[in-house]
């Protein structure tokens, strides 16, 4: 799937304090995060950095291939910590779908046949 949205600059303070907000509860409550998550993506779609996170949160949620969607979208828009994606805890699970390095290399969109 293709970016929905036009890029958001992830330097926006209202961003910030949605991302900062989710992770701070990500490891204990990601259906939580999920919803802060939804709220900021609402205002901003195209923002790279809630792309990730929402990724985060439905790979901890048990809901990978939508994770997978979305941390394809971040990518697509400019989500460029390849080693963060790689490495951290929160998307395991999205990192053993498969589709995963399809996508982290570029060469593949989640859901395309």
């Amino acid at each position: 799937m293709p970016p929905t949205a036009p890029r958001t600059s992830d330097n926006d303070p209202t961003i910030t304090a949605y991302a900062q907000h989710a992770a701070a509860m990500m490891s204990t409550d990601p259906a939580a995060a999920k919803q802060v998550l939804e709220k900021g993506l609402g205002s901003f779609p195209g923002s790279p950095g809630l792309l990730f996170g929402m990724a985060c949160a439905l790979s901890l949620l048990g809901q990978p291939q939508e994770g997978l969607t979305h941390l394809h979208r971040a990518l697509a828009l400019g989500f460029s910590d390849t080693d963060r994606v790689l490495s951290e805890p929160a998307l395991a699970a999205v990192r053993a779908t498969p589709g995963f390095t399809e996508v982290i290399s570029g060469r593949a969109v989640p859901g395309a046949g």
